[in-house]
């Protein structure tokens, strides 16, 4: 029934095996030049300022697409991860003409209710335990509701809200040029945050700080995905990390009177684990290449894992960030690098410009019938700037 709709607690989502993804949306000529030169660069692409097209679903995955500020979004799942994600969701009735994606106003994120908690989702870890919390929502007015669920609503604890509780979230960064082998993490305050635009322009901001000025100007990559991941931390008191593996922190369970003890990770979790961090890395990316999020949304910041420790003053204060000691492991989120088209278009027309200037420099100042050495300058300039720095940005060197 690839016409069929779910509601997983945040979104109306819908479910595409390969075969209905080849019948419902056919790969254009020019999609798949898109698909086979991401494959060849085994790299995401920025295709803007061209339309990002279709892509192929794998015949053991599953396409998860949802409605996004008034705009589709999507992500492939293995079959196996698709199949628990949708055994979480409530099957709604709906026929297609009322589910067209993009335009599916009825079911914007504007006309949402907020999240109301059904349970609380107890993992312990093997050696630190976290909080989390798996949310279902109500469904608007107009769409059948399902059933209210007999179990008691645990709502999230109220000690994110007092002044002895500081979070923050991990955006980890790959720097440029010399430093390319070295991550920074970068603990972003959440206590000054106040909703998912207000996350996408941190975050935007420190990554342009970590690439620094000379990758703005001169590289062909830009941040194309996003990852969930556990990390390490290389030395006292420094930012370098080392990436250990994509996952989230396990949750945990209150340890006494329902509170949660300190230090402690939290975020609403929508299982599988798996589809949890795709769909999250899907709207942080749209988020930060410029999708208008709803004002004082926070879906997306409620997704991702936070640290929660007591505030400076507290008895029970931890150094936050830069405090940390070697071979101490966190949780956060990490740039993976792809190819902009914008950024080698900008390269070709100010290359072009630059010897199209020594061109007719030559022919004025020179000899204004010599054109055969006057093209020489502008074929140097083109093969000096590709060769030195077009050929380590394909090798992934920069």
């Amino acid at each position: 029934m690839p016409f069929c709709a779910y509601w997983d607690g945040s979104r109306i989502v819908q479910f595409h095996d390969a075969h209905h993804v080849r019948a419902l949306y056919p790969m254009r000529r020019s999609d798949q030049v898109k698909q086979k030169v991401e494959h060849l660069l085994a790299s995401p692409v920025d295709w803007w300022p061209l339309s990002e097209g279709r892509r192929s679903c794998a015949d053991d995955h599953i396409r998860i697409i949802w409605n996004c500020c008034g705009k589709e979004s999507q992500v492939d799942v293995p079959e196996f991860s698709a199949e628990e994600y949708r055994s979480h969701c409530k099957h709604l009735s709906l026929s297609p003409r009322s589910l067209a994606f993009p335009a599916m106003a009825a079911f914007s994120d504007k006309n949402q209710p907020n999240p109301i908690p059904l349970e609380l989702i107890t993992q312990v870890g093997s050696s630190t335990r976290f909080n989390g919390m798996h949310q279902q929502n109500e469904v608007q007015q107009g769409v059948s509701n399902p059933a209210p669920s007999s179990e008691p609503i645990a709502h999230p604890p109220d000690d994110t809200d007092e002044e002895n509780v500081d979070i923050e979230l991990y955006w980890c960064v790959r720097k440029s040029w010399k430093h390319i082998n070295d991550m920074i993490v970068f603990p972003v305050k959440v206590n000054t945050i106040n909703d998912d635009i207000g996350l996408f322009h941190h975050l935007n901001e420190e990554y342009r700080n970590a690439r620094g000025r000379m990758e703005r100007f001169l590289s062909w990559k830009g941040c194309e995905r996003v990852k969930s991941m556990q990390f390490g931390i290389l030395y006292d008191h420094q930012p370098l990390i080392e990436p250990l593996g994509d996952s989230l922190p396990p949750l945990s369970t209150p340890v006494q009177n329902g509170l949660l003890s300190l230090p402690r990770y939290e975020y609403i979790l929508t299982p599988p684990p798996t589809v949890h961090m795709k769909i999250a890395a899907r709207q942080i990316i749209d988020g930060i290449k410029g999708r208008e999020f709803n004002m004082g949304s926070k879906k997306t910041l409620d997704a991702i894992p936070k640290h929660l420790f007591a505030a400076r003053g507290t008895p029970l204060y931890i150094k936050p960030g830069l405090g940390w000691a070697q071979y101490d492991t966190k949780w956060g989120i990490c740039t993976v690098q792809g190819y902009s088209l914008r950024k080698v278009l900008a390269w070709i027309v100010a290359i072009a410009i630059l010897g199209h200037g020594a061109f007719s420099l030559w022919l004025v100042f020179v000899n204004e019938k010599d054109l055969h050495n006057a093209s020489e300058p502008f074929i140097m300039v083109a093969i000096m700037f590709f060769r030195f720095l077009g050929i380590p940005e394909v090798l992934n060197i920069v």
